[in-house]
């Protein structure tokens, strides 16, 4: 008979930190909705998530999103 060569003990994988947002006054549900806006506002095309966030955490850490009475 065989001895089975799988791992007698489950192992675990510790899930990855969650990002904090580094601005202080905006929250990251607030960065997340203007992040979105952003991407709206270019029909929606791919590719610019980092951007978008980047912009919209810049935005609101000035005060007020660029574009917005």
């Amino acid at each position: 008979m065989r001895k089975s060569t799988a791992p007698s003990a489950k192992t675990t994988q510790t899930p990855p930190p969650v990002r904090e947002s580094e601005s202080p006054g905006a929250p990251e549900d607030e960065i997340r909705a203007r992040a979105y806006e952003l991407f709206l506002e270019r029909n929606c095309e791919p590719g610019h998530a980092d951007d978008d966030w980047f912009r919209a955490e810049s935005e609101l850490r000035q005060g007020r999103p660029k574009g917005r009475p």
